[in-house]
């Protein structure tokens, strides 16, 4: 086996944390954990503003079932996964990630909204599409600490494997920037997102969480990206790594200093 292989062999054996393609019996749980995630965005939200959430109903997310995991779509037989604990049976999950495989390029994801022509996929989703855009990545509360870089692992695995060429994407907030700017009320979003401590991690928490995943900065300060989110001032940043073995290996580094 390979440096990859070994690493992967050893996550599987270790990891109390598997992934599995998502069914439709999952549904209660990933809507679960859309609430929990996307939620507490939109309950800060005025009513004339609902319309713009993210958070998606429960009819959509099925459909996003059917369609990304049916074995006729894109290059791979999933783009729809969910983290289960090793030996549970039931229905119940920990986390999703939902992929999309698409035409869209960097310079055209301006934001979350036409990244996903606002979560429907109409316009966006190209079955055969060279480059994947992760849509959303949930995690219940009070998750083992490994299931977040498990799900990226397994996004990263599947762009490995069959979009190895092309580039994976996401629009992300930039939840620290509200704090920050109270404390400092000089502070922009163009000085703030590309911040760094003296250790050379990112000031922004989910910047540096993804960062540290994808092992790629940020592309590019999505100004107004997304302008329901309070926390982030409206804004976010995208991320366009084209290394997948990059990737892979910083995560299962992160996933094994976890479950050590």
């Amino acid at each position: 086996m390979d440096h990859k292989e070994n690493l992967l062999f050893e996550i599987n054996r270790r990891s109390q944390i598997r992934v599995i393609s998502a069914k439709l019996e999952h549904l209660d749980g990933i809507m679960r954990i859309e609430e929990e995630t996307y939620g507490k965005i939109e309950a800060a939200l005025d009513p004339e503003e609902t319309r713009k959430s993210t958070t998606a109903g429960r009819d959509l997310m099925a459909s996003r079932i059917g369609l990304l995991n049916h074995p006729r779509v894109g290059r791979a037989s999933s783009h729809f996964w969910v983290a289960k604990a090793s030996g549970d049976h039931s229905n119940e999950i920990l986390g999703y990630v939902t992929l999309q495989p698409t035409h869209l390029q960097p310079n055209e994801c301006d934001s979350w909204d036409k990244s996903t022509d606002f979560g429907t996929f109409r316009k966006s989703f190209h079955p055969n599409g060279p480059n994947l855009y992760a849509v959303s990545l949930g995690v219940r509360t009070g998750t083992p600490a490994e299931t977040f870089p498990r799900l990226a692992l397994r996004a990263f695995r599947t762009w490995s494997q069959k979009y190895s060429e092309g580039v994976f994407m996401l629009c992300a907030r930039v939840p620290g920037f509200a704090r920050a700017q109270e404390a400092d009320d000089t502070l922009t979003i163009e000085n703030y997102w590309n911040s760094r401590h003296a250790n050379g991690t990112y000031k922004d928490g989910m910047i540096q969480m993804f960062s540290s995943v994808l092992d790629s900065p940020p592309k590019r300060l999505l100004k107004n990206g997304w302008p329901v989110d309070k926390d982030s001032k409206g804004h976010g940043v995208l991320f366009a790594a084209e290394d997948p073995d990059s990737a892979i290996a910083a995560t299962s580094q992160r996933i094994l200093k976890l479950i050590r």
